[in-house]
């Protein structure tokens, strides 16, 4: 995999002084917790918020369950406050997958106010290059980095295309074609498939 991350994956950076820190979601495990790779962007984006000073910001997924978006957002919010994080959440409606997480984010920062700043999107390597893509078209004029971090994947995790590191690196390429092809609104369209 070291290979594939150094053919596919993105140099991230922070560069900090950010008003806003977005950790990417990674939905449920198989037990209706936080998997491990949605620990680790937590955790890497609460610090970041903390030292920044910055708004934290997240989607949940709505496509596991009836309430799965809420029952994940709880989840978030004890993580987030079990990491001493006094500042400020906003928390945007149901997604299912990239693209309606951008553009659900997007909403709940007009709604809040937020038309301009700097960001960070904090997320796994072989999410970096298709999120880039999303995230700059979604949010023209803004100044993004994206800050990767080496996620788990294996069968506990819900999502099937997260159970292992090298169909998670394959189904993020075929979306970056996809949305090469297709564009964003086609692709908003599509939804991960799950384990039941």
């Amino acid at each position: 995999m070291r290979f594939a991350r150094f053919l596919y994956g993105l140099k991230t950076q922070s560069t900090g002084n950010y008003d806003v820190i977005v950790p990417l979601g990674y939905g449920l495990d198989v037990e209706n917790n936080l998997p491990v790779a949605e620990q680790q962007v937590l955790t890497m984006a609460v610090s970041m918020a903390k030292s920044n000073q910055a708004l934290l910001v997240w989607a949940s997924s709505s496509y596991f369950f009836r309430g799965s978006e809420k029952h994940e957002d709880q989840l978030k919010e004890k993580f987030v406050r079990d990491q001493k994080f006094a500042g400020e959440v906003v928390v945007s409606s149901g997604i299912s997958n990239s693209v309606t997480e951008a553009r659900e984010i997007k909403e709940a920062l007009q709604r809040k106010g937020v038309k301009s700043g700097r960001f960070a999107v904090v997320l796994d390597w072989p999410h970096a290059r298709s999120a880039r893509k999303i995230w700059r078209k979604t949010f023209p004029g803004f100044s993004i980095d994206f800050v990767s971090i080496q996620g788990v994947w294996n069968r506990s995790n819900r999502a099937y295309l997260q159970q292992s590191e090298f169909r998670w690196l394959a189904a993020c390429i075929l979306r970056h074609v996809a949305l090469i092809v297709l564009g964003l609104d086609r692709v908003a369209k599509i939804q991960h498939p799950i384990e039941k």
